[in-house]
């Protein structure tokens, strides 16, 4: 993925990166809308504890993903 931002749609071949680009969008929204619930709401969100099979092209890098207790 590269931004917050739809360019996916408007030129799939340059920033979809081999991924449908409305699979790209929904990743983005659906990691960003996790986050949000788990640290604004409170609510525990199993996708953002590690790799997912509904997202597989999505790589946790432990250095940058790793909870403090």
């Amino acid at each position: 993925m590269q931004s917050f931002t739809d360019i996916a749609l408007i030129s799939p071949s340059l920033f979809a990166k081999h991924i449908d680009p409305v699979h790209n969008i929904d990743i983005t929204r659906s990691y960003v809308k996790a986050f949000f619930d788990q640290y604004l709401k409170g609510e525990q969100q199993a996708l953002l504890n590690g790799p997912s099979p509904k997202y597989p092209e999505v790589k946790f890098d432990e250095g940058y993903t790793k909870k403090r207790n």
